[in-house]
C-alpha cells in the first residue's frame, strides 16, 4: 500500500500536468501557431522546433526550451524530449528542465509496452535531486510539491541528495 505522501505527490503531479496542458492550450503562442497553418504544417513545425532546440541547447535559451518542451508535451512526444531536458538541466541549470527530468523519472509510463518506471533507490534520488534543484531555482510548480513532500520538515539542499 502506498504511503500518503507518495499518493499526494502523484496527485499533485497529475494536477500540475493538467494545469500545464490547459495553460499551453490557452496560451496565445499556441493559438498563433494553430491559426497560421500552411500546407506543410508538419515539416514547418519540425523546422521551427528544431531551431528552438538548437537555440536552447547551443545557447542556453530558456524561452526556446519552453517552446520546444510545450511542443513535445502537447504532441505526446515527451519521452523523446528527456535527453534535451537532461542537457538543459545539467548544462544550463534550467529550472523547468530540472522539473521535467523529475517528472520523466517518476512517471509510471510504458513506451512500446516497456515499463519505463524504475523506482530503484538511485533513480529516486536522482529524481528528488532534480525536483529540489528546480525548487531552489524558483520554479513555481516545484515549490508546492517540495513543500507538500517535506511539510513540517527542513527541506534539504539538492546537493545533499546525491
Amino acid at each position: 500500500m502506498k504511503s500518503d505522501s507518495i499518493l499526494k505527490m502523484e496527485t499533485i503531479k497529475r494536477i500540475n500536468h493538467t494545469f500545464c496542458c490547459i495553460f499551453l492550450l490557452l496560451s496565445p503562442a499556441c493559438k498563433d501557431k494553430r491559426e497560421s497553418q500552411i500546407i506543410n504544417v508538419s515539416q514547418e513545425e519540425v523546422a521551427v522546433i528544431h531551431g528552438e532546440l538548437m537555440n536552447a541547447l547551443n545557447n542556453g535559451d530558456f524561452k526556446s526550451y519552453n517552446v520546444a518542451s510545450n511542443y513535445y508535451i502537447l504532441k505526446d512526444k515527451w519521452p523523446e524530449f528527456y535527453f534535451y531536458s537532461l542537457i538543459m538541466a545539467n548544462k544550463y541549470n534550467c529550472p523547468e528542465a530540472h522539473y521535467h527530468v523529475y517528472s520523466f523519472l517518476t512517471d509510471k509510463v510504458y513506451i512500446d509496452q516497456i515499463n519505463m518506471y524504475s523506482g530503484d533507490v538511485i533513480t529516486r534520488k536522482m529524481s528528488l535531486y532534480h525536483l529540489l534543484k528546480s525548487f531552489e531555482l524558483g520554479h513555481e510548480p516545484s515549490k508546492q510539491m517540495v513543500l507538500d513532500i517535506y511539510k513540517n520538515k527542513k527541506v534539504p539542499k539538492a546537493s545533499d541528495i546525491l
